[in-house]
Order: structure tokens, then C-alpha cells, then sequence
């Protein structure tokens, strides 16, 4: 019988990515979904630092399943488009 999955998004916990990380990994997730947008912007962290985490997230046992980048608007809308698509 197959085992159930379990991904937890990391901004659902406060405080700094590894201790969401360790709280979705108590929790009983197998894989975490971080947002990049807010929780991790490009550029915010060094190799090192991005080394790290990953491998703070295969001590816990989890895996990255997915990542999302919420907009505050929809694609669907011209308002401001360039600018959405730029960040």
C-alpha cells in the first residue's frame, strides 16, 4: 500500500525558515512548499546560505515539493503587467 505524502507551506508557522522547517517536520510533512516571493526573495541569501538550508531540509527528512510566487494581482489583468512579470 502506498504511503501518504504530506507538504506543508512554511509561512503557515512564524518566525525564520528553519525553524518552519523543523515545525513541518514535527508536524508529520514529508515535503515543505516556501515562498519566494516573500520568504525567500532572490538574491537574500548566499550560496552558503542556500547550502545550508538545503541541507538543514534533508536532516529533517523533508523535501522542497513545491515553491510559490503569490502576485498581488492577477496575470489576466494589464494594470501594471511589466512590473508583475519583472519581479
Amino acid at each position: 500500500m502506498q504511503q501518504f505524502r504530506l507538504a506543508a507551506a512554511t509561512r503557515t508557522w512564524p518566525g525564520a525558515l528553519p525553524d518552519a522547517f523543523r515545525a513541518a517536520a514535527a508536524a508529520g510533512a514529508t515535503g515543505i512548499q516556501i515562498d519566494v516571493r516573500d520568504e525567500l526573495p532572490a538574491g537574500s541569501i548566499t550560496d552558503t546560505g542556500h547550502r545550508d538550508l538545503l541541507h538543514l531540509v534533508r536532516e529533517l527528512g523533508l523535501s522542497v515539493a513545491s515553491t510559490v510566487f503569490p502576485l498581488r494581482h492577477p496575470l489576466a489583468s494589464e494594470h501594471q503587467l511589466d512590473r508583475r512579470l519583472a519581479a
